[in-house]
């Protein structure tokens, strides 16, 4: 019941192109503002294109 909710829920999203926002971006600068300082090491699961790995390096 709930699975079909979210899986109905993500493809009407999906559908629904916004112009200048982007899912995968949206929480790049709040996670960069976590990480503790002179940080050595990183896991980035789930990379996608690598553009969160780029701003990482």
């Amino acid at each position: 019941m709930w699975t079909q909710k979210i899986r109905n829920d993500f493809d009407r999203i999906a559908l629904h192109e916004q112009q200048g926002w982007n899912h995968n971006s949206h929480y790049h600068n709040f996670i960069l503002k976590q990480l503790p300082l002179h940080c050595e090491n990183v896991l980035d699961i789930g990379c996608g294109t690598g553009s969160f790995s780029r701003l990482l390096a």
